[in-house]
């Protein structure tokens, strides 16, 4: 059987039932675009290491068709992870024996570094979207209170909010997608962690409740009674940061921020863990705790107060 072909079979008939669509399209994207174009005219049982390698080779070297630039390590990651489920499930089926793609040599990838807001940018943020009357923009400052990731607030509905115990339940992320034009995608949390309950200070309750008021949607975060798209909510976040004169940052540096001023008040690295529906307190230090200088200097001058200055 022609790679090309498994791959069409695979996608539709193993693929497409079990994962969330945000996964089955990129992978139907790095099939089309890339994989198929490349190795689909070969026979499965002849994608082996170094037909891959040489692939992957080609990726990182000019795999981009538009600009002929090198493709990012984690798209050629991608690629691989493809490739290699692929076959394996071919494997599986008995369309191919063994398993021919041991020696492949995945690029390292670096995480992205997301800054969080500094104290000043995030009084500047909160200041302008409290005084701005518009009650869509009032999730900039939920997020910075919630850690909330951008699909996860767009997704709430004032069902998920219990006023009288001062919670909200997280169990659902959104998504833009499009077929035959815009489609809101709904779907359960990135993972399985990430459906949790967060508590709310009395003054986020006191938000939310004026926003319901005035509400005339089921959605937390409406223009008018329609849900808001996920990139309209980033452009808006991103002519508001122009606006104030801060620096650009992705809308996920809210939730970076919201773990930095939540370490730096010393809340313990577990219940900061639950609260972003990490799996590991590791993650969480690891990747979303950005301590400021000021923080920093604070904390070596605590550690040294006992020290005495006087010679002996």
């Amino acid at each position: 059987m022609k790679y090309g072909l498994w791959l069409a079979v695979w996608l539709n008939d193993f693929v497409r039932p079990v994962a969330k669509p945000k996964t089955f399209a990129a992978y139907s994207g790095m099939v089309k675009n890339h994989i198929s174009p490349r190795l689909g005219g070969m026979e499965a049982e002849e994608v082996d290491a170094p037909a891959v390698q040489a692939f992957i080779s080609q990726m990182s070297a000019n795999g981009n068709a538009n600009t002929g630039k090198p493709l990012s390590p984690a798209t050629v990651g991608l690629a691989i992870t493809v490739i290699k489920l692929s076959l394996g499930c071919a494997r599986s089926a008995g369309i191919v024996r063994g398993d021919a793609l041991g020696g492949v040599i995945r690029p390292k990838v670096r995480s992205k570094k997301v800054d969080c807001f500094t104290p000043r940018e995030q009084r500047l943020i909160e200041r302008a979207v409290l005084s701005g009357g518009r009650p869509a923009h009032m999730g900039v400052v939920f997020c910075l209170y919630t850690g909330l990731r951008i699909g996860e607030l767009l997704a709430l509905t004032w069902a998920d909010i219990d006023f009288s115990a001062r919670r909200l339940y997280v169990g659902r992320t959104c998504r833009d997608g499009y077929s035959d034009g815009y489609v809101r995608q709904t779907n359960s949390p990135k993972t399985p962690s990430s459906e949790r309950c967060i508590p709310l200070s009395g003054s986020i309750c006191a938000l939310l409740k004026g926003m319901k008021k005035v509400s005339r949607s089921e959605y937390v975060i409406s223009h008018g009674a329609r849900p808001v798209p996920v990139r309209s909510y980033q452009r808006t976040f991103e002519r508001l940061l122009v606006r104030l004169g801060i620096p650009r940052r992705g809308f996920h540096a809210l939730r970076h921020t919201f773990a930095t001023r939540a370490a730096e008040s010393g809340m313990d690295a577990a219940v900061l863990a639950e609260l972003l529906g990490h799996s590991s307190p590791v993650i969480t230090l690891g990747r979303y705790v950005h301590p400021s200088e000021s923080h920093k200097i604070k904390c070596m001058n605590r550690l040294a107060e006992g020290i005495s200055t006087t010679p002996p």
